[in-house]
């Protein structure tokens, strides 16, 4: 595998469901960003920031 989304907005996510879900959650909250932790097929972590439009 390649890369895996482990957070979206500080939470934890366990499918790729979660992460449309939390996306839409922090969109219907009027947030236009969200911080993202991902891990790499070698394991190394970086967040970064998605829009969530």
């Amino acid at each position: 595998p390649g890369e895996v989304i482990l957070e979206v907005g500080q939470e934890e996510v366990a499918s790729p469901d979660d992460v449309v879900k939390k996306f839409a959650a922090l969109k219907a909250g009027g947030q236009k960003r969200a911080l993202v932790l991902i891990s790499s097929a070698e394991g190394e972590m970086r967040f970064v920031t998605l829009s969530t439009e």
